[in-house]
């Protein structure tokens, strides 16, 4: 059978499906769509950039002051989006082969259709880059950039409910077990323990809804405008609260993520000292 009529293995077809997530969403990109979104273009408003000179370039550093004066909210939101989505994406990348390592060469994770919630979890990874994009076009609306960042929210809760019933169904049946001759078998079992602890036992869930419940108080005060139309700095206030669920939740995944991978790594120094040690046998 040809390598490409095979069907796709789980992992692959999310590493396929991160990957033209990576291909669309960037830096570069972001920036584009933010900008035009912010309307950036107006800095060069008047200014000939063909003859540069000391009083051009004044006159484009005047606008540039102007133009970070009037849009400090949406450029703050960007710069808040861009960090979570990248480091979102990147983790994303990397729990992939955290999970395909807790299982045993010869007993590998089942393919995908058989696991729970696969279609949503293939949205996500697919979704990322409709998320990225419209998050990055709806920094200057806050209204609308919380309605999207909510149904992401949503989604990463089923995701996430998804993988924890996954994780305890495969690690709790005996069929997925490394069998007893893997020479890798505690470090599979360890491995296992690692992604139990993160994925199952942290509050991961509660998390979300923590996440969610912010930005659920945020709309709420967004459409408060019949109920209280004098309401001063509602929109300054939406954008702090947004921004502060937004770093708070990624910080609490860095940590988590950074204690998760310091024993993942441990268990990565003593599979290459076993995997050396065998070779030299």
């Amino acid at each position: 059978m040809k390598q490409r009529d095979r069907p796709l293995t789980p992992d692959e077809a999310l590493r396929n499906a991160h990957g033209l997530v990576d291909r669309i969403t960037s830096f570069v990109s972001f920036s584009v769509i933010s900008g035009y979104a912010l309307d950036f273009g107006r800095v060069r408003d008047g200014i000939d950039l063909q003859a540069l000179s000391f009083t051009t370039l004044s006159l484009l550093a005047g606008n540039l002051q102007l133009f970070v004066k009037e849009k400090t909210w949406p450029l703050l939101l960007a710069v808040v989006t861009l960090i979570w989505l990248l480091r979102y994406k990147a983790a994303s990348r990397n729990e992939i082969g955290i999970i395909v390592s807790c299982f045993s060469s010869t007993i590998p994770l089942p393919e995908w259709k058989t696991l729970h919630g696969s279609r949503i979890t293939r949205l996500l990874a697919r979704g990322l880059i409709i998320i990225f994009l419209l998050l990055a076009g709806l920094v200057a609306h806050i209204e609308l950039y919380a309605i999207t960042i909510y149904v992401w929210a949503i989604a990463d809760l089923l995701g996430n409910s998804s993988i924890q019933k996954n994780l305890m169904s495969l690690f709790q049946n005996p069929r997925y077990l490394p069998p007893n001759d893997d020479p890798l078998r505690e470090l599979i079992l360890r491995r296992r323990a690692v992604a139990f602890d993160y994925w199952v036992e942290r509050p991961q869930l509660v998390r979300i809804t923590i996440f969610i419940t912010a930005i659920s108080a945020t709309i709420l005060m967004l459409g408060s405008s019949g109920l209280a139309p004098n309401f001063p700095y509602k929109n300054e206030i939406a954008y702090s609260v947004l921004m502060i669920a937004i770093l708070a939740n990624t910080t609490t995944m860095g940590v988590w993520r950074r204690a998760r991978d310091a024993v993942l790594h441990e268990i990565d120094g003593d599979t290459n000292e076993l995997l050396q040690a065998r070779t030299r046998q």
